[in-house]
């Protein structure tokens, strides 16, 4: 799961949770609430396998791909367990390795 993608969450440095100019108290008003975010997940994820069920979907496919961007940002997954456990059922499907390793095949050799 060190593959990453797309940005999450969908800012950017400069972004209000993560701007380092502003007081902490201010900062940690945004961190709350972004991290709602995944709350919301966990809970799901607890009885479901999937985020529509019990089928793997576009909506996994695109946050297995969010979530490559955490470790840009300084958020683990410690506090959300299920959602961790779904990221690492997804990173083990053989689709999931096979494009890895088709990624690292046609990555140029620096």
């Amino acid at each position: 799961m060190n593959h990453p993608f797309r940005p999450w969450p969908p800012t950017n440095p400069a972004a209000p949770p993560f701007r380092s100019d502003l007081p902490e108290a201010a900062r940690q008003i945004f961190r709350d609430k972004l991290f709602r975010r995944p709350d919301l997940l966990e809970n799901k994820l607890k009885t479901e396998n999937y985020l529509l069920g019990e089928r793997f979907g576009v909506a996994d496919a695109y946050l297995y791909a969010e979530q490559g961007w955490l470790p840009r940002f300084d958020i683990l997954l410690a506090p959300w367990p299920a959602l961790h456990a779904y990221f690492q059922h997804i990173d083990a499907r053989p689709a999931v390795q096979a494009a890895y390793q088709a990624e690292d095949a046609a990555a140029p050799v620096l």
